[in-house]
């Protein structure tokens, strides 16, 4: 995990955060083992108020990618960054203006080379048969400090004597202006 924290870029984390917590939708591809963390970070961000949905199916996954805008984020993980399923959407989300983060092991892999804002984690050798164990947990660290990161953006534009409905109403604006029911 420390191999993870330490050379992680904070700079690019936190672009990636604010960009997140700024996006009027999220899409978050992953295939394999990587599904499972995207589909904890789109849990993660939909408790946060954020319109976020993870693909593990490729053709559902561009479909989504080709309707994205500049408003919005497409979040690839990926170990190698190298399987073209997990590389072709948020490709396809770039042309369309979103803006493109990758979690990936390898800075030079398609995903990491075509995104706006790459979180690079290192690949450990501790594995269990032939499946890496820590390289789960070091895109989940990366999860969980975006996480921290989005919640801390999102709760900034609130202010600590809002009601609960001007609280409701702040994070419906940071997160996803769109959506902001007039009251």
């Amino acid at each position: 995990m420390q191999k993870t924290a330490r050379p992680l870029d904070q700079g690019s984390l936190e672009r990636a955060a604010h960009t997140l917590a700024r996006a009027s939708r999220i899409d978050i591809y992953g295939v394999g083992k990587s599904w499972l963390t995207a589909a904890e970070t789109e849990a993660r961000l939909v408790r946060l108020g954020c319109c976020a949905r993870s693909w593990s199916e490729v053709h559902a996954a561009t479909a989504s990618a080709a309707a994205l805008t500049s408003a919005d984020a497409a979040l690839g993980l990926g170990n190698s960054g190298s399987t073209r399923e997990v590389y072709d959407a948020p490709e396809l989300a770039r042309r369309w203006g979103a803006t493109t983060i990758a979690v990936t092991d390898d800075p030079s892999s398609p995903l990491a080379q075509l995104a706006d804002i790459s979180l690079l984690f290192t690949e450990s050798a501790i594995s269990v048969g032939d499946r890496p164990v820590v390289s789960r947990h070091s895109q989940m660290l990366i999860v969980d400090l975006l996480h921290v990161r989005v919640a801390q953006h999102i709760m900034a534009a609130v202010s600590p004597t809002d009601t609960v409905a001007d609280v409701t109403v702040g994070v419906t604006d940071v997160v996803s202006p769109q959506h902001r029911q007039q009251g």
